[in-house]
Protein backbone atom coordinates (compact mmCIF):
# COMPACT_ATOMS: atom_id res chain seq x y z
CA UNK A 1 0.00 0.00 0.00
CA UNK A 2 3.16 2.54 0.91
CA UNK A 3 3.83 2.00 -3.01
CA UNK A 4 0.40 2.62 -4.21
CA UNK A 5 0.21 5.76 -2.45
CA UNK A 6 3.54 6.80 -3.77
CA UNK A 7 2.50 6.30 -6.93
CA UNK A 8 -0.96 8.28 -6.39
CA UNK A 9 0.92 10.98 -5.25
CA UNK A 10 3.13 10.91 -8.34
CA UNK A 11 0.16 11.04 -10.49
CA UNK A 12 -1.43 13.81 -9.24
CA UNK A 13 1.88 16.21 -9.00
CA UNK A 14 2.15 14.74 -13.16
CA UNK A 15 -0.87 16.67 -13.30
CA UNK A 16 -0.37 19.18 -11.03
CA UNK A 17 3.01 20.08 -13.07
CA UNK A 18 1.42 19.73 -16.47
CA UNK A 19 -1.21 22.29 -15.56
CA UNK A 20 0.14 25.02 -12.85
CA UNK A 21 3.72 24.63 -13.72
CA UNK A 22 6.28 24.38 -10.90
CA UNK A 23 5.05 26.81 -9.21
CA UNK A 24 1.28 26.10 -8.12
CA UNK A 25 -0.12 28.26 -5.78
CA UNK A 26 -3.72 28.02 -4.41
CA UNK A 27 -4.11 24.13 -4.33
CA UNK A 28 -5.58 22.32 -1.69
CA UNK A 29 -4.83 18.78 -0.82
CA UNK A 30 -6.85 16.32 0.69
CA UNK A 31 -5.16 13.37 2.41
CA UNK A 32 -7.78 11.09 3.64
CA UNK A 33 -7.33 8.64 6.75
CA UNK A 34 -3.68 9.45 7.19
CA UNK A 35 -3.93 7.20 10.13
CA UNK A 36 -3.91 4.09 8.09
CA UNK A 37 -0.63 5.07 6.15
CA UNK A 38 1.89 1.91 7.16
CA UNK A 39 4.60 2.48 8.34
CA UNK A 40 7.80 0.13 6.72
CA UNK A 41 11.60 -0.18 7.07
CA UNK A 42 11.15 -0.11 3.65
CA UNK A 43 8.96 1.35 1.33
CA UNK A 44 6.79 3.75 2.99
CA UNK A 45 4.97 6.81 2.11
CA UNK A 46 6.13 7.99 4.94
CA UNK A 47 9.39 10.23 4.49
CA UNK A 48 7.59 11.55 1.26
CA UNK A 49 4.76 12.68 3.21
CA UNK A 50 6.52 14.33 5.91
CA UNK A 51 9.00 16.28 3.27
CA UNK A 52 5.73 17.28 1.30
CA UNK A 53 4.44 18.70 4.80
CA UNK A 54 7.71 20.64 6.12
CA UNK A 55 7.88 24.10 5.08
CA UNK A 56 11.43 24.03 5.32
CA UNK A 57 11.57 21.72 2.69
CA UNK A 58 8.39 21.72 0.19
CA UNK A 59 9.46 24.74 -1.25
CA UNK A 60 11.83 22.37 -3.58
CA UNK A 61 10.12 19.03 -2.75
CA UNK A 62 11.73 16.31 -5.31
CA UNK A 63 11.00 12.91 -6.55
CA UNK A 64 13.10 10.40 -8.51
CA UNK A 65 10.54 9.82 -10.67
CA UNK A 66 10.77 13.53 -11.75
CA UNK A 67 14.48 13.07 -12.23
CA UNK A 68 15.12 15.37 -9.06
CA UNK A 69 12.67 18.36 -10.69
CA UNK A 70 12.21 20.69 -7.96
CA UNK A 71 8.66 21.58 -6.99
CA UNK A 72 7.67 24.62 -4.94
CA UNK A 73 4.46 23.57 -3.04
CA UNK A 74 4.96 26.08 0.23
CA UNK A 75 1.41 27.66 -1.34
CA UNK A 76 -0.36 24.70 -0.99
CA UNK A 77 -2.35 23.54 1.56
CA UNK A 78 -2.79 20.10 3.08
CA UNK A 79 -5.63 18.61 4.54
CA UNK A 80 -5.48 15.16 6.19
CA UNK A 81 -8.07 13.25 7.95
CA UNK A 82 -7.58 10.27 10.34
CA UNK A 83 -10.17 8.36 12.83
CA UNK A 84 -7.37 7.31 15.21
CA UNK A 85 -4.90 10.02 16.44
CA UNK A 86 -2.83 7.63 18.25
CA UNK A 87 -2.35 6.02 15.17
CA UNK A 88 -1.10 8.45 13.32
CA UNK A 89 3.12 7.74 12.78
CA UNK A 90 4.61 10.30 15.57
CA UNK A 91 6.71 12.28 13.22
CA UNK A 92 3.52 12.73 10.73
CA UNK A 93 1.78 13.50 13.43
CA UNK A 94 4.18 16.91 14.46
CA UNK A 95 3.99 18.40 10.80
CA UNK A 96 0.10 18.25 12.02
CA UNK A 97 -2.37 21.25 13.53
CA UNK A 98 -4.81 18.70 15.19
CA UNK A 99 -8.58 20.35 14.86
CA UNK A 100 -10.47 17.59 16.31
CA UNK A 101 -14.27 17.07 15.36
CA UNK A 102 -16.88 14.97 17.37
CA UNK A 103 -18.63 11.62 15.09
CA UNK A 104 -22.45 11.73 14.16
CA UNK A 105 -24.82 11.28 16.09
CA UNK A 106 -27.05 8.29 16.65
CA UNK A 107 -29.48 10.47 14.82
CA UNK A 108 -27.46 12.26 12.49
CA UNK A 109 -26.49 8.35 11.33
CA UNK A 110 -29.91 7.67 10.97
CA UNK A 111 -31.09 10.24 8.67
CA UNK A 112 -27.82 9.86 6.56
CA UNK A 113 -28.39 5.83 6.09
CA UNK A 114 -31.86 5.92 5.16
CA UNK A 115 -31.55 9.86 3.03
CA UNK A 116 -28.02 8.81 1.50
CA UNK A 117 -26.86 5.53 1.83
CA UNK A 118 -29.73 3.38 1.40
CA UNK A 119 -30.94 5.00 -1.86
CA UNK A 120 -26.74 4.50 -3.26
CA UNK A 121 -26.79 1.26 -1.85
CA UNK A 122 -29.81 0.35 -4.15
CA UNK A 123 -28.91 1.82 -7.40
CA UNK A 124 -25.51 0.01 -6.82
CA UNK A 125 -26.97 -3.37 -6.49
CA UNK A 126 -29.57 -2.84 -9.18
CA UNK A 127 -32.50 -2.34 -6.71
CA UNK A 128 -35.82 -0.51 -6.73
CA UNK A 129 -39.32 -1.65 -5.68
CA UNK A 130 -38.13 -5.11 -5.13
CA UNK A 131 -37.16 -5.05 -1.56
CA UNK A 132 -38.01 -2.48 0.83
CA UNK A 133 -36.45 -0.86 4.30
CA UNK A 134 -38.13 1.03 6.94
CA UNK A 135 -36.43 3.57 8.46
CA UNK A 136 -36.72 1.19 12.12
CA UNK A 137 -34.60 -0.99 10.64
CA UNK A 138 -31.60 1.89 9.88
CA UNK A 139 -32.56 2.90 13.63
CA UNK A 140 -31.71 -0.98 14.66
CA UNK A 141 -28.58 -1.11 12.75
CA UNK A 142 -27.23 2.67 13.95
CA UNK A 143 -28.42 1.46 17.42
CA UNK A 144 -27.61 -1.92 17.69
CA UNK A 145 -24.56 -3.38 14.80
CA UNK A 146 -22.58 0.01 14.46
CA UNK A 147 -19.92 0.82 17.36
CA UNK A 148 -17.98 4.07 15.47
CA UNK A 149 -19.72 6.81 14.75
CA UNK A 150 -18.26 7.28 11.79
CA UNK A 151 -20.19 5.66 8.36
CA UNK A 152 -18.06 2.64 7.30
CA UNK A 153 -19.90 0.57 9.85
CA UNK A 154 -23.32 1.32 8.65
CA UNK A 155 -22.47 1.11 5.40
CA UNK A 156 -21.09 -2.47 5.79
CA UNK A 157 -24.03 -3.43 7.56
CA UNK A 158 -26.86 -2.09 5.57
CA UNK A 159 -24.89 -3.63 2.45
CA UNK A 160 -25.36 -7.15 4.24
CA UNK A 161 -29.17 -6.45 4.55
CA UNK A 162 -29.73 -5.83 1.03
CA UNK A 163 -28.08 -8.87 -0.44
CA UNK A 164 -29.33 -10.77 1.66
CA UNK A 165 -33.10 -9.74 1.31
CA UNK A 166 -32.82 -9.63 -2.77
CA UNK A 167 -32.13 -13.40 -1.96
CA UNK A 168 -35.08 -13.63 -0.68
CA UNK A 169 -36.57 -12.01 -3.53
CA UNK A 170 -35.23 -13.81 -6.24
CA UNK A 171 -36.27 -16.73 -4.21
CA UNK A 172 -39.95 -16.15 -3.95
CA UNK A 173 -40.12 -13.52 -6.78
CA UNK A 174 -42.26 -11.21 -4.00
CA UNK A 175 -41.72 -7.96 -3.30
CA UNK A 176 -39.52 -8.09 0.61
CA UNK A 177 -39.96 -5.55 3.20
CA UNK A 178 -37.51 -6.23 5.91
CA UNK A 179 -38.38 -6.71 9.38
CA UNK A 180 -36.16 -5.47 12.89
CA UNK A 181 -36.65 -9.68 13.30
CA UNK A 182 -35.27 -10.77 9.76
CA UNK A 183 -32.06 -8.68 10.35
CA UNK A 184 -31.80 -10.19 13.91
CA UNK A 185 -31.52 -13.88 11.96
CA UNK A 186 -29.76 -12.45 8.68
CA UNK A 187 -26.37 -10.67 10.88
CA UNK A 188 -24.38 -11.94 13.96
CA UNK A 189 -26.03 -11.19 17.46
CA UNK A 190 -25.49 -7.42 18.60
CA UNK A 191 -23.43 -8.70 22.08
CA UNK A 192 -20.80 -10.90 19.19
CA UNK A 193 -20.98 -7.89 16.63
CA UNK A 194 -19.80 -5.30 19.64
CA UNK A 195 -16.87 -7.04 19.88
CA UNK A 196 -15.99 -7.21 16.28
CA UNK A 197 -14.54 -4.54 13.69
CA UNK A 198 -14.64 -3.72 9.62
CA UNK A 199 -11.06 -4.23 8.32
CA UNK A 200 -10.04 -3.06 4.35
CA UNK A 201 -8.49 -6.06 2.31
CA UNK A 202 -6.49 -5.61 -1.03
CA UNK A 203 -6.78 -8.50 -3.62
CA UNK A 204 -5.78 -8.62 -7.57
CA UNK A 205 -6.75 -5.07 -8.19
CA UNK A 206 -10.25 -5.19 -6.00
CA UNK A 207 -11.13 -3.95 -2.46
CA UNK A 208 -13.28 -5.73 -0.29
CA UNK A 209 -14.48 -6.10 3.69
CA UNK A 210 -14.43 -8.49 6.20
CA UNK A 211 -15.31 -9.04 9.29
CA UNK A 212 -12.88 -10.18 12.23
CA UNK A 213 -13.28 -10.70 15.70
CA UNK A 214 -10.83 -11.51 18.30
CA UNK A 215 -10.13 -15.62 19.50
CA UNK A 216 -8.75 -17.42 22.09
CA UNK A 217 -6.10 -19.89 20.49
Amino acid sequence: RAGLLLMRLRSIFVRVLASCGRHPSGLVFLLDEIDKVPEYETRSAVPALLALLDPEQNHAWRDHFFDELPVDLSGALFVATANDEKRICPPLRDRLVMLRLPGYSAEEQIQIGYRHILPRLKRELGIRGQVQIPKRVIRMLVEDYSAAAGMRMLRHRLHQVLVRALREHIESSATVRVTPTEVRAWLPAPQESGSSDVGSGFAWGNGFWVDARPIDC
